[in-house]
């Protein structure tokens, strides 16, 4: 049954029927934003809402979600209905490789750690983004991101890869946010340095940041490895006190907020909204929670792919929720 949606002002609203096609067409065919799913536990509630920002930020790309093997046929089924495109690929593990002075006597290697080792490993498959080669160019997104402002001239961005710069440490850039131009010979050299040299860290971060070693030196525009601004990929715990300071400024505030940290992710907050202990939710994660919610509501509802997609009044609506994050 389809889930009913709430609208931007908070109210419920019955959801359309799921359409047995999508009617979302992107005007721009040959490039993408892109993202990955390579479980059903909350990255594709991220991606729903990602979908809905596009939406409503007018996006002209093309909305292609990568899964694995693991993603349920209803989950597929999901984004599909939410105007993702969904391509079925092979899980890349990253190799890791720790270092011989890692050792458990001297770190925690222990259950927490493999936990998380077990979510990082698989995250090398977002390496088959470079291998979407009838595309001219590919705005891949983590689906704990969320877009709230338009990033399509991201693709005009001159450099074959270009990503922002982390929070810490700040001479690496953080992978959840890269603008990249496809090349099956790149991707050849990644799949081979991830089996040759691996990641110390255990996840696609530190094995890109690796095999771009000279992107903290170069140019902003250097033809292999260019930087993106900060506002691509500001972790949302720092937004509020980020779009403080480029009012004051006078600067460019954030486009793409990113959930960073396990505890924070907005799906996270859902379940604390349900169970009625919305004050558990941090004070100033609130609005950015409630506009999160909002937009999975609205792509939940299937109104993505039904009749058009979302216009007039109710794009009027979420864009004003967005530009007030």
């Amino acid at each position: 049954a389809a889930a009913a949606s709430v609208d931007a002002r908070g109210t419920a609203a019955a959801a359309t029927p799921p359409p047995s096609t999508c009617s979302h067409r992107a005007a721009v065919r040959n490039q993408a934003v892109v993202t990955l799913i390579t479980n059903n536990e909350g990255y594709p509630a991220g991606a729903l809402a990602i979908a809905a920002s596009l939406e409503v930020l007018e996006s002209r790309l093309r909305r292609i979600a990568m899964v694995t093997d693991e993603v349920t046929q209803h989950i597929r089924e999901l984004l599909a209905s939410a105007s993702w495109e969904v391509r079925v690929v092979p899980t890349i593990r990253c190799h890791q490789v720790l270092g011989p002075q890692i050792t458990p006597d001297r770190y925690d290697l222990g259950e927490e750690y493999q936990r998380k080792k077990a979510k990082w490993i698989p995250t090398c498959t977002k390496l088959h983004a470079w291998n979407m080669t009838e595309l001219t160019k590919v705005i891949f997104l983590d689906a704990d991101t969320l877009v709230i402002k338009p990033i399509d001239a991201l693709v005009d961005h001159p450099s074959a890869f270009s990503a922002a710069p982390d929070t810490f440490p700040a001479d690496q850039f953080n992978s959840g946010v890269m603008v990249i131009t496809p090349s099956a010979a790149r991707f050849d050299e990644l799949a081979a340095w991830n089996d040759d040299h691996g990641t110390a860290e255990g996840g696609d971060q530190g094995l890109l940041n690796e095999f771009f070693s000279e992107w903290f030196y170069n140019a902003w525009d250097a033809d292999d490895a260019g930087r993106l601004p900060y506002i691509m990929n500001v972790a949302a715990a720092h937004h509020n006190q980020f779009k403080v300071l480029a009012q004051m400024q006078a600067r460019d505030e954030p486009s793409i907020l990113h959930f960073v940290g396990g505890e924070s992710k907005p799906w996270h907050y859902m379940i604390l909204k349900f169970q009625g202990m919305e004050d558990k939710i941090p004070e100033g994660a609130r609005r950015l929670f409630a506009t999160w919610d909002a937009l999975y509501w609205l792509a939940k509802s299937n109104a993505l792919c039904a009749n058009g997609g979302v216009g007039g009044a109710d794009r009027d609506r979420y864009a004003q929720m967005l530009a007030a994050v």
